[in-house]
Formats: C-alpha cells, sequence, structure tokens
C-alpha cells in the first residue's frame, strides 16, 4: 500500500472510532450498557485483527511449503537464497502465534498486532516474489 494511502486508510480509521466513541459517550444510555458496548466493539476489533494475522500466517505457512518444494528441486545457489527466505519466514509465522497468545493474554498492544501484520506481509510478499 502506498504511504499517502496508508496514511488516509489510518486517519479515516482514527476518526471512525473517535465519531463511535462520540456517539457512545453521548448516547442516552446508562453507564453499563455504554460500558458493554464498548468492550463488545474492543473484543470485536480484537477478533477482526487476530483473523487477519491467522489469515496472513496460514497464507505464507502455504508459501513456505511450495518454497521448501522448489528448494529441493533446484539447483545450489537459488537452494540458498531461497532457504534464507524461508527460514526467515518460518520466523514470522513463529512471532505472529507469539503476538496472538500475549496479546490474548494482554501482555502485547495493538502496536504489537500491527507490526506482526506488517511483518508477516512482508514475509510473505519477499517469499512470492522470489518464486515467481
Amino acid at each position: 500500500m502506498k504511504k499517502p494511502i496508508k496514511n488516509l486508510a489510518i486517519v479515516a480509521a482514527a476518526g471512525a472510532a473517535a465519531g463511535y466513541l462520540t456517539g457512545l459517550l453521548t448516547a442516552k444510555k446508562s453507564g453499563k450498557e455504554t460500558r458493554a458496548d464498548i468492550v463488545d466493539t474492543t473484543n470485536k476489533i480484537k477478533d477482526s485483527t487476530e483473523a487477519k494475522i491467522n489469515e496472513l500466517t496460514k497464507e505464507l505457512v502455504a508459501v513456505i511449503k511450495q518454497a521448501e518444494a522448489k528448494i529441493n528441486s533446484s539447483k545450489l545457489g537459488l537452494k540458498s537464497d531461497l532457504s534464507v527466505l524461508t527460514s526467515k519466514a518460518k520466523q514470522t509465522t513463529s512471532k505472529a502465534s507469539e503476538v496472538i497468545a500475549a496479546f490474548k493474554s494482554g501482555k502485547a498492544k495493538d502496536k504489537d498486532l500491527n507490526e506482526s501484520i506488517e511483518s508477516t506481509k512482508a514475509a510473505l510478499k519477499s517469499l512470492k516474489n522470489y518464486l515467481k
């Protein structure tokens, strides 16, 4: 994603969140209902982010399998480069699993999830580009 588009998406998401929160706080609901709505929305966001990481990780694992098959049938120079990329991709999938577990236990933050998504996307892109 290009930087201006990415920045626009971030600003739009922040604006939507601020608008939602303002709506919640000014709505004619009891505090208990408002807190329940906030918890519900937070859980939905957490679940969708977790699902995104899981989806990317599954895709990356599938591409790793393709790369490993290609390593086994390749010449020595290609094997070395592809082995390094595959190893890094495996580390990325492990890290993503660790971040999800840490997030579920309250030890990771949104920033950690976003970094995990971005590193998984980068590993996936590198490996796919090399396999072309």
